[in-house]
């Protein structure tokens, strides 16, 4: 196995940790989403931001693209416990929610039947999608890529806009700069990349010693946009996001259709 391939597993395995430990604040890192914290009023804000991004998304589709957009086969890529995928639900005909965390999508299968919604799918996750076979009208992914290695990111990237449909819309969000310090910038990728590094901070911080670290990751947009024109996936908005100086951007991408099926 290449030392690619053996660090993009233990991400995962990372990920799967979070889902043990610490699924919501792997989700969205706010103190009173520790599972320590945790109470019957974070829980329905938590649930809550997940219902006001979906308004926002699809208000800005309807806006710049498409008035009447309503999706047959939605695809939520990384949905965790399903912050996001269960308000998609209500406005999707159907959607595939994928994760590489075990945890996390038996969490969000609670959810699903606790809200009764019928019309999700949660599957394990991989390089392919290899059990989510098939196109979408609507693929999405917020606050996943970031976590990504880049050079597995872009290989994603071109995996989830390869089965948008023609004229099928997609809305991914990734990182590009952070604003650190460089002695910052070192203790991330000291933490990164030396297993006890981690633990010390760990100990610091007064977390378990083997607390998972959540790594972020910066994008060259240029190697982006690059993938964009290849698979002829068109922007037609976008907006920025600021994630504790993590700058990141999220795409609204409609996919062109294919010249030979154009009649112009």
């Amino acid at each position: 196995m290449s030392p690619h391939r053996q660090r993009w597993r233990d991400t995962d395995a990372e990920w799967e940790k979070f889902g043990r430990l610490d699924p919501y604040f792997g989700v969205a890192s706010a103190e009173k989403f520790h599972s320590a914290a945790l109470n019957p009023a974070a829980l329905q804000e938590f649930f809550d931001s997940g219902r006001a991004h979906v308004d926002e998304v699809f208000g800005l589709i309807r806006k710049h693209s498409r008035p009447d957009f309503r999706p047959q086969r939605a695809l939520d890529f990384g949905c965790g416990v399903g912050r996001i995928t269960i308000p998609l639900a209500e406005v999707c005909d159907q959607v595939v929610g994928v994760d590489v965390s075990a945890s996390m999508l038996d969490e969000a299968r609670k959810h699903c039947s606790r809200h009764q919604v019928n019309n999700v799918e949660l599957l394990p996750s991989d390089d392919a999608l290899t059990a989510a076979p098939g196109t979408f009208d609507f693929v999405h992914s917020f606050i996943v890529l970031q976590h990504i290695p880049p050079r597995r990111g872009e290989l994603l990237i071109r995996t989830l806009l390869r089965r948008v449909t023609e004229n099928g819309i997609a809305v991914l969000q990734l990182t590009y700069h952070r604003r650190a310090s460089p002695r910052r910038r070192l203790l991330h990728w000291m933490r990164r990349s030396l297993p006890a590094a981690n633990s010390v901070a760990n100990i610091l911080q007064g977390r378990p010693l083997g607390y998972p670290l959540m790594a972020m990751h910066t994008y060259d947009l240029n190697r982006v946009f690059l993938i964009l024109q290849e698979l002829e996936c068109l922007p037609f908005h976008l907006r920025f996001t600021d994630h504790g100086g993590h700058l990141g951007v999220v795409l609204f991408l409609v996919r062109q259709p294919s010249p030979a099926s154009c009649s112009w």
